[in-house]
C-alpha cells in the first residue's frame, strides 16, 4: 500500500468533513502566514525608520563638528601666518615695537591652539602646541636681546647666542609651518582618512 492509497482511505473514511478541515485549516495557515508577514514587514518598516533618524542625526553632528573644526583650523591658520609675519618683523629689527606686536600675535595663536584643542587632531595639536613653546622661547629671546642691549656694558657674546638661537627658532618654525600647511591641507581635502586606511 502506497500514499496515495492511503490518503484515500482517509478521506473516505472521514468523508467530506475531512477535506473541509483540512481547506479550513490551510486557509487559517495562509491567513496566520499573512498576518505574520504584515507584522514582520512592519517592523522592518519601523526600524529602518528609526535606523535612518539616527543616521540623519548623527550626520547633523558630524556636520556640526566638522564645520567646527574647519574653522578652528581656518582661524590657527591665519594666526599662524600672522604671527609667522611678526617674527619676520622681529628678526628684522629687534625693537620694543616689534616685540610688543609680536607677543599680540603669539598670545592670540596660544589661545587659539589651547581653546580649540577639542577640535583638531592629536597631532595637529602635539605640533601646534610645540610651536607655542618653541615661539616663547623666541620671544623670551628677543626680549631678554633687548635687555641686554639696554645695558650700559652689553655683553656681546651672550648677545650673538642670543640671536644664534633666535635664529635656529625661526628657522625651524619656518619649516614646521610648512608642515602644518600640508598637513591642513590634506586634512581638508580628507586625505587623511586615504591615509589612515
Amino acid at each position: 500500500m502506497n500514499i496515495n492509497d492511503s490518503l484515500v482511505q482517509i478521506l473516505v473514511a472521514g468523508g467530506g468533513a475531512t477535506v473541509v478541515c483540512g481547506l479550513i485549516l490551510g486557509s487559517l495557515w495562509k491567513i496566520s502566514m499573512n498576518a505574520l508577514l504584515e507584522k514582520f514587514k512592519h517592523s522592518q518598516v519601523e526600524a529602518l525608520e528609526h535606523l535612518k533618524n539616527d543616521l540623519a542625526q548623527s550626520a547633523l553632528r558630524t556636520s556640526r563638528y566638522e564645520g567646527a573644526q574647519f574653522g578652528a583650523y581656518q582661524e590657527t591658520w591665519d594666526l599662524l601666518v600672522d604671527l609667522q609675519l611678526a617674527a619676520e618683523r622681529l628678526w628684522g629689527s629687534a625693537t620694543q615695537r616689534n616685540v610688543e606686536e609680536f607677543g599680540r600675535h603669539f598670545e592670540a595663536v596660544r589661545k587659539a591652539v589651547y581653546g580649540s584643542k577639542v577640535l583638531f587632531d592629536e597631532t595637529h595639536q602635539a605640533a601646534l602646541e610645540n610651536l607655542v613653546d618653541e615661539f616663547r622661547d623666541f620671544y623670551d629671546g628677543k626680549q631678554g636681546l633687548l635687555e641686554l642691549r639696554r645695558r650700559n656694558t652689553p655683553d656681546d657674546a651672550a648677545i650673538a647666542a642670543l640671536i644664534a638661537r633666535n635664529g635656529e627658532v625661526l628657522r625651524h618654525f619656518s619649516k614646521v609651518i610648512d608642515e602644518v600647511a600640508v598637513s591642513y591641507k590634506n586634512k581638508m581635502r580628507g586625505a587623511h582618512v586615504i591615509d589612515n586606511a
